[in-house]
């Protein structure tokens, strides 16, 4: 079963306060990373990672999930960017003990700031690829993952588009070799695999993540950017006003599942924030938004 929804009904959202800070931030800093970046080699999907560097066990849970996709047109943009406890040579010599062909797929890059959004530009500045993908350590992901969106985009080029996935809480177990081991807690919970438009802010809008490739002309061409400055409600903000111009294709295709650990919070939220984009303010406001405009989808759909 296929769901498809190519309206625009939010507009574009909040161009007052974003489309200014925008052009300024993509100028200064993305767009020479750009144009160092095109005309070369180019893929399906670009695959972005950022990681602070403190879980690199459960990274190369990530990548082999990876290496088993039956679909190989993508690359990898690993960012590592600055956080309390990281250790990227630790990442550096995992890398390196990867197969030759699957190294070629893996570019590194060190983001400067603390801010995830901000690795994340980094990353699609970085992107060859037609479309972009967002992962974190904690994603699995099925063989057919790649497959999937590769199929979406046939008849639904420039859309961004969705596939569903499950949430699994696992526990770590102690171990006597350097990396700890892990178990699944619970089944899978398919408590987020429902159309986009029935989903708000009570749902933690986990319809981001792994289940969504973005087109790469939002960034390059449209100059849509991660807000650096509001943590991990950036992939929300960007998947809404990216919708409003791009529209979306869904399919109830399950690709992968997210892990959530216990005594941890989410991946997301791990992640230190050091520096913002946009006035503390101008944050604020901007979520409140972000919430009211969901909200109004939800009563909408009563």
């Amino acid at each position: 079963m296929q769901l498809e929804n190519q309206e625009r009904p939010l507009g574009v959202l909040d161009q007052e306060l974003t489309q200014g800070e925008e052009e300024r931030v993509y100028e200064s800093k993305y767009a020479r990373i750009v144009a160092e970046n095109q005309g070369k080699s180019s893929c399906f999907l670009s695959v972005v990672i950022a990681t602070e560097g403190k879980h690199p066990e459960r990274l190369q849970d990530t990548l082999l999930c990876l290496q088993g996709q039956a679909d190989q047109d993508f690359e990898i943009i690993l960012v590592i960017f600055r956080g309390q406890g990281g250790n990227d040579q630790v990442i550096r010599q995992m890398i390196s003990t990867q197969g030759e062909a699957f190294q070629k797929k893996i570019r590194i890059a060190e983001g400067k700031a603390g801010s995830r959004g901000a690795a994340m530009n980094l990353g699609m500045a970085m992107a060859r690829g037609d479309y972009v993908a967002f992962l974190t350590e904690d994603d699995l992901l099925f063989d057919h993952w790649v497959q999937s969106f590769h199929e979406g985009v046939e008849n639904h080029e420039g859309m961004i588009l969705r596939s569903y996935t499950l949430a699994q809480e696992w526990s770590k177990i102690e171990s006597k070799t350097d990396w700890p081991g892990s178990t699944t807690v619970s089944g899978p919970d398919a408590s987020a695999c429902v159309p986009f438009e029935t989903m708000g802010e009570g749902a933690e809008c986990r319809c981001i993540g792994a289940g969504i490739a973005f087109p790469m002309d939002l960034f390059r061409d449209r100059h849509f950017l991660m807000n650096e400055g509001i943590g991990s409600e950036a992939e929300v903000e960007y998947l809404i006003r990216g919708r409003s111009v791009a529209g979306i294709y869904e399919t109830t295709r399950t690709v992968g599942i997210r892990r959530s650990w216990q005594g941890e919070a989410k991946v997301t939220e791990r992640h230190t924030e050091e520096k913002a984009s946009l006035p503390e303010g101008e944050s604020r406001s901007l979520l409140q938004k972000i919430g009211s405009r969901l909200r109004g989808m939800m009563r909408g759909n009563k």
